[in-house]
C-alpha cells in the first residue's frame, strides 16, 4: 500500500465522517431535527438524491478496491497520462481544498445546514462569509473532492462517476433554488443576482 493509497483511504474516511455523519449528528442533537431530508425516488428531488448517493458510494467502492484489492483495480481502463506524481499532488490539493470548503461552509451555516428540502422548517438565509463567494459551497466542495479523487485514481469508471456526481449536483442545486425562491422571495432573488451558483460571476 503506497502513501497515495493511505492518503486516499484517510481522506475518504474523514470526508464521510466529518462533513456528513458528525455534522448531521451534531445538528440533530442541537436542534432536535434531522438535517438530512431524503425524498422518494419517484420525485425529481428523490431521483437526483438517489443517483448522487450511488455515485458517492461508487467512489467509496473504487477507493476500497484500489487500497485493498489493487490486483482487481488495475484491470479497470486507465488514463496513463494521469499516472504521475504531479497529477497525484494536484489531486491531493483539490481534495484538501474540498474538505476545507466543506468545513468552512458548514461552520458558517451552523444549524441552518440542510441536505434536501425541509418544508416544515425554513432556516435563515446565510449570505456572508464563504457564502458571499458561492451560493452552494458545500456542493462545490463535493465537486472539488470528486475531481481530486479522479486525479488520484485515474481510471475510466471514476470519470463516469465524476460526470454523474457533477451532473446530479447541478440539478439538485436548481431544485433547492426553486424552494429557496419560494420561501425567501426578494431576499433570495437579490442574493442570486450578486453571487454565483458555485463561484462568483458564474451562474448568477
Amino acid at each position: 500500500m503506497s502513501g497515495w493509497d493511505l492518503y486516499l483511504l484517510g481522506f475518504s474516511v474523514v470526508f464521510a465522517t466529518g462533513p456528513v455523519l458528525l455534522r448531521t449528528a451534531l445538528i440533530w442533537r442541537r436542534t432536535g431535527r434531522n438535517p438530512v431530508h431524503l425524498e422518494s425516488p419517484e420525485t425529481p428531488m428523490g431521483c437526483v438524491q438517489l443517483w448522487l448517493g450511488l455515485a458517492l458510494v461508487g467512489y467509496g467502492a473504487i477507493i476500497g478496491l484500489k487500497v485493498f484489492w489493487p490486483a482487481a483495480f488495475i484491470l479497470l481502463p486507465r488514463f496513463a497520462m494521469l499516472a504521475q506524481p504531479v497529477v497525484w499532488a494536484a489531486g491531493v490539493g483539490l481534495t484538501l481544498l474540498g474538505l476545507l470548503v466543506a468545513w468552512l461552509a458548514q461552520a458558517q451555516m451552523g444549524a441552518s445546514w440542510r441536505f434536501g428540502v425541509d418544508h416544515a422548517d425554513t432556516p435563515p438565509l446565510v449570505t456572508s462569509g464563504i457564502f458571499a463567494v458561492s451560493r452552494n459551497p458545500i456542493y462545490l466542495s463535493i465537486m472539488l473532492a470528486a475531481i481530486g479523487v479522479f486525479l488520484l485514481l485515474g481510471d475510466a469508471l471514476t470519470l463516469v462517476l465524476l460526470v454523474l456526481a457533477v451532473s446530479q449536483l447541478t440539478v439538485l442545486v436548481r431544485l433547492e433554488e426553486a424552494f429557496l425562491r419560494t420561501v425567501h422571495g426578494a431576499a433570495y432573488a437579490d442574493y442570486t443576482s450578486r453571487v454565483g451558483r458555485f463561484l462568483t460571476l458564474i451562474g448568477r
